[in-house]
């Protein structure tokens, strides 16, 4: 199993620079993502996770930017969880600010299966570093809908569609979000996710877009609380 996961981030990290370099107004581009977080278990059911991701775009020929993102988790009821974040994007012209505020739930309809239903909204401010452009704000929507099971003790594999949908914008979907993610925990404090994402983009007005997402994220987990265990397992806060 550790071979197979060695080779499949090495796939994520070199696959896609076999193809031609691609620009911002080519129909397609292949996108590498990349990150390391870290999530607490707190007391009173809360859960608090930090996360940095580094992104390439252009046939991964082109550093895009970094992520810094925060997020707290609150379990209200056994099935059903609150969610905030605040992600600060640091990319080539622009500074993007995104505050999150959202709502999740999950529930096990099978000893290896479970299915879980999250919506969010989302504000993004940009603010430029050339002081000639005007700071812009758009406000998202975005509902997911994902199944996972659990193929080993150790090993899970979900999948997930996601409309993202910009309030006023140029199409009703701005974004899909079609996802493919395989999880291994190592430990109790170490899980490694490999993920694709299939994203038709119809944000732009004149023309639409298609992107071939790969990436990989670690995740390492603590524990504050030892003695008030939650009713169920909770996933990292931070929202991709």
């Amino acid at each position: 199993m550790n071979r197979l996961l060695f080779v499949c981030s090495l796939l994520c990290v070199t696959t896609f620079d076999l193809f031609a370099q691609a620009t911002k107004a080519d129909p397609t581009d292949a996108e590498g993502w990349y990150s390391v977080g870290v999530t607490v278990d707190l007391p009173k059911k809360w859960t608090l996770s930090g996360d940095y991701q580094a992104r390439f775009f252009n046939n991964l020929s082109t550093y895009y930017g970094s992520y810094l993102s925060i997020g707290a988790e609150k379990e209200l009821h056994r099935y059903l969880n609150l969610i905030t974040e605040y992600r600060a994007a640091f990319l080539n012209d622009v500074l993007t600010h995104r505050l999150t505020l959202g709502a999740g739930s999950e529930l096990q309809v099978h000893k290896k299966v479970s299915l879980s239903l999250r919506a969010l909204a989302q504000n993004r401010i940009q603010d430029f570093y050339d002081t000639a452009e005007i700071t812009q704000s758009s406000l998202f929507w975005r509902v997911r809908l994902a199944a996972r099971y659990k193929i080993t003790k150790k090993c899970a594999v979900q999948a997930s569609i996601e409309p993202i949908m910009e309030v006023g914008g140029n199409s009703i979907v701005d974004n899909w979000r079609n996802t493919l993610e395989i999880g291994y925990r190592f430990n109790k404090k170490t899980k490694l996710e490999l993920f694709y994402i299939y994203r038709p983009d119809f944000g732009k007005a004149k023309y639409n877009r298609l992107y071939h997402i790969a990436g990989l994220n670690v995740v390492f987990f603590l524990d504050a609380d030892k003695k008030n265990k939650s009713t169920k397992k909770r996933l990292p806060a931070t929202v991709k």
